[in-house]
């Protein structure tokens, strides 16, 4: 599991929070108790942010969203 909470959740009131996330093969799972019906997902949002996504080149994960702000 990811120590740095570089992941965010929002629901449908689209207020994001932080998120637990681990990798389970190509996929990352990412979650919040706080959250019972994610519809937007980030990583790393923040002008300064701290990467703990990496590649196997161990390049970092730019940041990325989901999908349209909410």
């Amino acid at each position: 599991m990811f120590t740095e909470p570089t992941f965010e959740v929002a629901g449908e009131d689209g207020k994001y929070v932080p998120a637990k996330a681990v990798i389970e093969g190509n996929d990352v799972l990412v979650w919040s108790d706080a959250v019972k019906k994610p519809l937007s997902a980030r990583h790393a949002w923040d002008s300064n942010p701290a990467v703990n996504l990496y590649n196997k080149e161990g390049l970092p994960a730019t940041s990325f969203r989901t999908n349209k702000e909410l």
